[in-house]
Parts: structure tokens; C-alpha cells; sequence
């Protein structure tokens, strides 16, 4: 008779959380990311006692832990001996067509005085005397949503990213990874609009639970906008030598059914939910049928999934019965398992997926790439400005929506040059970045990309050389280039953007073709992808701005 075997999910153990027997240590909040090679998240955590339990006060310490261990951290968990326990008992509250857009969120640091007269008492959305887990990391970014007249939701950013983005530590790791980390998630998705049916091709090593959120990156633009904030704060945090506090929204706009626990807080009229943990949230995803296969290699689902569920002998279980430790658990293959919680019972976090099939292999549709799932119509504004500004009134450019909706690299770059005093050359209408898609560049590596320009003025420079920044959006792959500087020689340069584009269209970014192109654009300098990824993991995204800057023609 053959041995049984069973599934048994294995503990994680955090050796870092591990004080000695019997000793709890509580998650008090968690704070900025460090590192270069290896993004950790610093977590602040207590000794859980009699006294910290009623109200009382326990010191406060600094744990780093890797990024890829989000998907199992989160504000209020107990932990003893580096295993985490059942949660402790907090409310679980249902917020039922919770309508979540821009009209209903804030997005600001923890710590941030909300009074809005500078007359009156300072106001926080947690104020210490109630909560202050978030002591040592006040700038840590919180989102707030209105429920109704007086009634607020309070979510910890880190939260959100665990929950919508926290599948798996390899899909942590990639969206902590910086300025690309989105082009490399989406290269090679595709959707048909008509039917819904879409391909995701897996980057290797991620497990098959990953394809949802992949697509949701790739295909709804509000999981777009919401990862380009926390990349573009990573990247903006790396050059102005600031801690790196991830910022980022929630990634859905419109209404949904969220289910959460975590606290009450009353100041006066006003009460606050402080969620601790999301659970559920009923958005649908952004496509009908799903189909996945893994980048650069055949590798057959079922064998994915058998090794990330780790199929364990009953016999063999019971001879080793020790957790997993930061060492010897993997990160970059198979399926993240869950942390045993005695009985507590978790809902499906996302109930749209029951619905929706999941199939191995890629059916090929009429290709629409990532990038023109969230096209957007020549005539919209990446600057908030709808339509041409009237006559004698500025137009105040919101360069969070920019940085946020911009592909990072030309964010982040236009943003140094403009705090640096360059003054944006607008397009009709009042944009200050064009953008189309198109299918003309002469390669057969991809089949259409999407061609962002934007141009700027030194200061003072009157109607002199105006410099402009190209930029390749996703997918793009191998050797093509992604960020090519221009000058050029005229100072109506906005009015020829339709006349770079085309020019752009038809010639093959290198520096060879580039020469040949000098009769009305210069183009100063091309970086390929891999030295925009090189500049961005050594954190030389100085010496690209230094090279676009430079008077030398």
C-alpha cells in the first residue's frame, strides 16, 4: 500500500521576530524600504505584554526584513518564537459599494497636521493618544477614503500594496525592483477588447497566482497609476537621498464591496476606521479569460504548482516538523504559503476570480498591447489641464499626476530638470507631454509601443535650443532603446511634435541613424534599456540628466 501524502502548509519562521520563549513581539507599524540589491522593509515592532495589551507602553525596536515577506506582515499581528500567531481579536467591519476614485481618496503621510485653519489645534488622522505604532516612521504614506458625511476609512499604503500586490514574494520583489519594474511585469501581455480574453506571460520564477494581478497591472489603468506611484516615489526618495516611504494608492477606481479588520477611532463628529488587514475586496478584474505561459522557457503549470504547494510525506512531515526559515524558504519559485492562524478562516480576497477561468497555455488574439489598454486619446492632458488655458491665467501643472501617469523614467526626469527650474514647452492645449501609440518602429521584436515626447526650456532661455526627452512605454524588449535626449533648434518645438513623432516613427533609435537625422532633430544622446536599468540600480540617474543637460553640441 502506498505511502499517503497530503498537502500541509508550512510556518514561516522570522528569525528576526523570534525574542525567546513564550515572548510575543507585536507588529507596530511598518515603515521605509532599504537597500540597494536586496529591497528590506523596516518594521517597527514591541514586546507584547499585560501592559502594552491595556494601553500601556513597550519600547519600540527596528526589524529589516526582505520585501518578498510583505505578503505576511501586517500592522497589530502577534509573533512568538518567529512564527506568527492567531490575530489578535480587533473588528471586522463590511464597507458594501464603497465608492473608492479621486473623488473619495486622500493620499498623505501618517503624520501630516490635517487642521486646516492654522488657528486651530493640531488634527492627525491617528492622533498618539490613541495609537502611536507610527512614531518613529510619521512619514509613512496612509490613504483615506470617505464612507459617508464624517465616517472614513484609514489604510496604511503598505497595506494596500500587501493586499492587491502581495501574491507572492517574487511579485514583491519585482515591483520594489525600481524605475522599470512595471515594463518587465507587462512585456508581452496582450487583451481582445470584444471578448476579454487575455494572455499574461509569466516572467520566470513567478507562481501561476500571480497572472491575476499581472493583469491587472497591465490592463486597468488605475492599477497603473497606482503602481507608478510607488515606483516614482522609490526613485524620487533615491535621488533626493530621502528615506523611501512607499506611496501608493489603491490600485481600482470605482465601486466595490471591501471587507477589512481593525479599529475604531473617535475624535468629536468624526469617526475613522483604522484598517489593520483588507481581506476582500470584490473589484472585478479587467478581463473574462485568462490565459498564462512563462517567458524564455516551456514550463509545464502543473509542475509549477506542485512544487510551490510542496507536497510533503505524512511519514517525512513527522520526522521534521520544523518551519521554514528566512534561509530555506523560497522566495523566487512556487507558490508563497500561507502562515498557519489556528482557525481563524480567511474569505476569498478577491471573490471576481471564482468567476473568471484561468487557463494554461496563450491563445493569440488581435494583439493590444499593455501599453494600449491604457492608451490615452491624444486630446487628454497628462498635466490635469483639460482643453487650452484661458488668456492671462497660469496653468498649475499637478506633478504628482504626471509622475504618476508618465512611464517613470520621463517622469522622474522631468521632474528633476523642473525643481531644478526648466520651464515646460506645452503642447496645444495646454499638455506638457504628448502621447501616442504606434506600430512604425522598424523592428519585428514587438508589434506597437506607445511614444511619449515632452520638450523643455532652460531658464531664460528665451526662444533658444529647446531640449525634449522620448520615451518608449512598455513593451519593449532586448536591446531597443527606451529614453532617447533631443535638441532642437527651434524654439516652436511643441508645434513640431507631430513632425518628431513621425521622424521618431521612422527611424531605429542608435546614435548611427541618429546622425543621419541632424537636419531638424539632434539627437544629443540614446540610452538603451540596459543602461537606463544600470543607471537606475546603481543609482546614477544623475549622470543621464548631467548627459541631457550638457551645453556640449
Amino acid at each position: 500500500m502506498s505511502e499517503r501524502e497530503e498537502y500541509f502548509p508550512q510556518p514561516i519562521k522570522l528569525l528576526k521576530l523570534d525574542r525567546g520563549p513564550g515572548v510575543r513581539s507585536h507588529i507596530d507599524w511598518l515603515g521605509d524600504i532599504v537597500g540597494d540589491q536586496e529591497r528590506r522593509i523596516r518594521v517597527a515592532v514591541s514586546d507584547w505584554n499585560l501592559a502594552k495589551r491595556f494601553g500601556g507602553k513597550s519600547e519600540q525596536r527596528m526589524v529589516e526584513l526582505p520585501v518578498a515577506y510583505l505578503s505576511e506582515l501586517r500592522v497589530g499581528d502577534l509573533w512568538v518564537e518567529g512564527v506568527r500567531e492567531q490575530p489578535e481579536q480587533v473588528t471586522t467591519e463590511a464597507f458594501i459599494n464603497l465608492r473608492v476614485d479621486n473623488t473619495t481618496t486622500e493620499l498623505f503621510a501618517v503624520g501630516r497636521n490635517l487642521a486646516t485653519n492654522p488657528h486651530e489645534l493640531a488634527k492627525f488622522a491617528i492622533p498618539f493618544s490613541q495609537f502611536d505604532g507610527y512614531k518613529q516612521h510619521t512619514k509613512s504614506f496612509v490613504v483615506r477614503v470617505k464612507v459617508r458625511e464624517r465616517t472614513y476609512l484609514l489604510v496604511p499604503s503598505t497595506e494596500i500594496v500587501r493586499f492587491y500586490f502581495g501574491t507572492s514574494g517574487a511579485l514583491l520583489k519585482q515591483i520594489f525592483s525600481g524605475a522599470l519594474a512595471r515594463r518587465e511585469l507587462v512585456a508581452g501581455c496582450n487583451i481582445r477588447s470584444d471578448t476579454g480574453v487575455a494572455n499574461v506571460e509569466m516572467p520566470k520564477g513567478f507562481p501561476r497566482e500571480a497572472a491575476p494581478i499581472i493583469a491587472r497591472i497591465a490592463f486597468d489603468p488605475a492599477a497603473t497609476h497606482a503602481l507608478n506611484q510607488l515606483i516614482v516615489s522609490g526613485t524620487l526618495a533615491c535621488q533626493n537621498n530621502i528615506a523611501w516611504y512607499p506611496k501608493m494608492g489603491f490600485p481600482i477606481a470605482g465601486t466595490t464591496n471591501l471587507h477589512a479588520r481593525g479599529w475604531w477611532s473617535e475624535q468629536g463628529e468624526e469617526r475613522t476606521f483604522f484598517v489593520q488587514e483588507l481581506e476582500s475586496c470584490s473589484y472585478p478584474f479587467p478581463y473574462h479569460t485568462l490565459f498564462i505561459h512563462y517567458r524564455n522557457e516551456r514550463e509545464d503549470l502543473n509542475g509549477a504548482s506542485a512544487t510551490s504547494a510542496r507536497k510533503i510525506n505524512v511519514a517525512a512531515r513527522a520526522k521534521s516538523k520544523n518551519p521554514l526559515t528566512l534561509a530555506t524558504r523560497p522566495i523566487e519559485r512556487g507558490k508563497q504559503l500561507r502562515v498557519e492562524t489556528g482557525h481563524y478562516q480567511r474569505m476569498p480576497a478577491f471573490p471576481d476570480l471564482l468567476n473568471k477561468r484561468l487557463l494554461r497555455g496563450a491563445e493569440r488574439p488581435s494583439s493590444i498591447t499593455a501599453a494600449a489598454a491604457s492608451e490615452l486619446p491624444e486630446a487628454a492632458s497628462l498635466g490635469g489641464v483639460q482643453g487650452a488655458p484661458a488668456p492671462g491665467v497660469e496653468v498649475v501643472v499637478d506633478w504628482e499626476r504626471v509622475l504618476a501617469e508618465l512611464p517613470p523614467i520621463l517622469g522622474c526626469l522631468i521632474c528633476k530638470l523642473y525643481m531644478d527650474g526648466w520651464v515646460s514647452v506645452r503642447f496645444d492645449g495646454g499638455h506638457i507631454a504628448s502621447y501616442s501609440e504606434t506600430d512604425a518602429l522598424p523592428t519585428k521584436a514587438i508589434s506597437s509601443y506607445g511614444l511619449c515626447l515632452a520638450f523643455l526650456r532652460r531658464p531664460g532661455g528665451g526662444d533658444g535650443p529647446v531640449f525634449g526627452l522620448a520615451c518608449l512605454d512598455p513593451p519593449i524588449g532586448g536591446r531597443i532603446p527606451e529614453l532617447a535626449v533631443l535638441r532642437l533648434y527651434d524654439g516652436t518645438s511643441a508645434n513640431l511634435r507631430d513632425e518628431s513623432k513621425e521622424h521618431l516613427r521612422k527611424t531605429m533609435w542608435t546614435k548611427t541613424a541618429g546622425g543621419a537625422a541632424r537636419a531638424k532633430i539632434a539627437i544629443e544622446e540614446v540610452f538603451s534599456s540596459e543602461q537606463v536599468t544600470e543607471a537606475v540600480q546603481r543609482e546614477r540617474l544623475g549622470d543621464l540628466l548631467q548627459a541631457m543637460t550638457s551645453d556640449d553640441q
